[in-house]
């Protein structure tokens, strides 16, 4: 299963993640230690769903993850809620 490194999450100044186009599977956990990521682009992979941990991510301004095998109405509801007040999504 294609995923990003757990050690993504140590990118404590990391801004922009562009990770589309590819395959991934899921995204790990310690993404939601990125405090200063503002934009998360993830898609047209395989993704299932988001971590649980995007909740934490308090820069985030766009994210898209459109393209992959799930929708806004697939996410938790504390995600939708967290989602909707911080970014302009593109699903």
């Amino acid at each position: 299963m294609l995923t990003l490194p757990d050690s993504i999450g140590n990118l404590e100044q990391l801004e922009i993640l562009w990770a589309f186009n590819g395959k991934l599977r899921r995204l790990p956990d310690t993404i939601g230690d990125l405090q200063n990521l503002t934009y998360l682009g993830v898609h047209n992979n395989d993704l299932y769903n988001l971590p649980a941990s995007i909740i934490n991510l308090s820069s985030l301004e766009d994210i898209n993850f459109s393209g992959n095998n799930f929708s806004f109405e697939d996410l938790t509801g504390d995600q939708q809620i967290f989602l909707n007040r911080c970014c302009e999504i593109s699903e």
